[in-house]
């Protein structure tokens, strides 16, 4: 499912990543699941990006939470949203995430952000398989779930 923002939502979108990268700094928090110190702002403007698509596919109203790090509300009415700017890229669970949360993976398009694509969907434990074990980069060890070990869109929200 390809979803396409309008000028107005990714301006909307790259400030509530602003604001949850400044509200980062105020806290002093430090770089999470081996995030570059140089790769942090766009890293919260690419998670508001998958967030905001998953809402949008919805059809529900969302609103970026904004310097909260726990996810007991997921990211998305109760769903936990990774997303990455590179269209092939896995579903990443860490060793922390919660077994029983939904994990829904959207990727997009590194050239122009705005659009946006739900690939599907797994709960932590399914993701937790140590054939993903693996680092993509040094010392930066996950679980990497391709896409074609996903779950369909479908079965989780019937076409919502």
């Amino acid at each position: 499912m390809q979803i396409e923002f309008s000028p107005s939502e990714l301006m909307q979108i790259g400030m509530a990543g602003v604001m949850r990268r400044i509200s980062a700094i105020q806290k002093q928090r430090s770089p999470q699941h081996g995030i570059r110190p140089d790769a942090e702002w766009q890293a919260d403007i690419e998670g508001i990006l998958g967030e905001y698509a998953l809402a949008k596919y919805l059809n529900r109203f969302w609103s970026p939470i904004v310097g909260r790090l726990d996810t007991d509300m997921g990211d998305v009415h109760g769903f936990q949203v990774r997303a990455t700017p590179w269209r092939n890229g896995c579903l990443i669970i860490n060793k922390k995430d919660p077994d029983d949360d939904v994990f829904i993976l959207v990727t997009g398009e590194n050239t122009t952000g705005k659009r946006w694509t739900l690939r599907g969907w797994l709960y932590g434990r399914d993701a937790k398989n140590e054939r993903f074990w693996t680092a993509k980069q040094k010392d930066r060890y996950a679980y990497f779930v391709p896409q074609d070990q996903l779950q369909p869109l479908e079965t989780m929200f019937n076409g919502s």
